[in-house]
C-alpha cells in the first residue's frame, strides 16, 4: 500500500476514535436493541443516545484540553487541536439534538436519566487536579457501567423492568466485559490508588 493511501486510511481511523464517534455508535446501537425489545420509539431514542454520547464524551476531553493538556495522548491531542473549529460546532450540535429530543425520551424515566447526568458531570470536573467520580479507589469501571446501563434502558418501563431483570442485568455485564480492555490498556496510566480491575488481578 503506498504511503498517501496509508496516511488516509490512518486519518479516517483516527478520526473515528479521537472524535468520540465510536462511543456514541457503540452506545446508540446497545440502546436500539432496547428500544426494539420493549417497542421504544426506536429513531428519536436512538438518535438522542448517540448525540448524548457523542456530546457527553467530547465535553469530557475538551475539559482536559483546555485545563490539562498535557495528559492527553499527544497523537489525540494533536488530533484536536488540527480539529478544534469543527468539534466545538459538531458537539454543540449534538448538545442542541439532545435537548431538543429530550421531553419525548424521558417523560417515563426522569430518576433514572436525573442519575445518569449525575454520573456523567461528576465523572471528571474541569480542572487541573484529578477531581472527580473516576478517581475515586475502585469504582472508575462500575460508575461508566452503570451510566451505559441507565441511558441504554430508559425506554423500559419500570413495570418492563420488574419483568426483565435478566435483560437488565445482561445489559450491565456485556457494558463491563467490553469496558475491561480499556482499563486494561490505561494500566499504564492510571494512578495505583484507583484500584481498577487490571491493577488488582492483573492482566493476564
Amino acid at each position: 500500500m503506498d504511503r498517501p493511501a496509508y496516511s488516509y486510511l490512518k486519518e479516517i481511523k483516527h478520526s473515528f476514535i479521537y472524535s468520540n464517534l465510536w462511543v456514541a455508535l457503540s452506545l446508540a446501537s446497545l440502546s436500539s436493541i432496547t428500544a426494539l425489545q420493549f417497542n421504544g420509539n426506536l429513531c428519536f431514542y436512538t438518535a438522542f443516545c448517540f448525540s448524548i454520547a457523542f456530546a457527553g464524551y467530547n465535553y469530557m476531553y475538551w475539559s482536559v484540553f483546555f485545563t490539562s493538556p498535557s495528559k492527553l495522548n499527544p497523537d489525540r491531542r494533536t488530533w484536536m487541536q488540527q480539529h478544534k473549529p469543527i468539534m466545538l460546532i459538531t458537539g454543540l450540535l449534538t448538545f442542541a439534538t439532545c435537548i431538543f429530543l429530550s421531553d419525548q425520551i424521558i417523560k417515563s424515566a426522569q430518576t433514572e436519566f436525573l442519575i445518569f447526568i449525575i454520573l456523567s458531570s461528576f465523572y471528571i470536573i474541569p480542572t487541573r487536579k484529578n477531581i472527580g467520580l473516576r478517581w475515586i479507589p475502585g469504582v472508575k469501571i462500575l460508575i461508566i457501567t452503570s451510566a451505559w446501563t441507565l441511558l441504554s434502558t430508559l425506554q423500559i418501563s419500570n413495570t418492563d423492568i420488574k419483568q426483565s431483570t435478566t435483560i437488565y442485568i445482561s445489559i450491565w455485564l456485556i457494558i463491563l466485559s467490553v469496558t475491561i480492555p480499556f482499563d486494561i490498556r490505561d494500566i499504564r496510566t492510571d494512578h495505583l490508588k484507583m484500584k481498577t480491575i487490571p491493577q488488582l488481578i492483573g492482566i493476564n
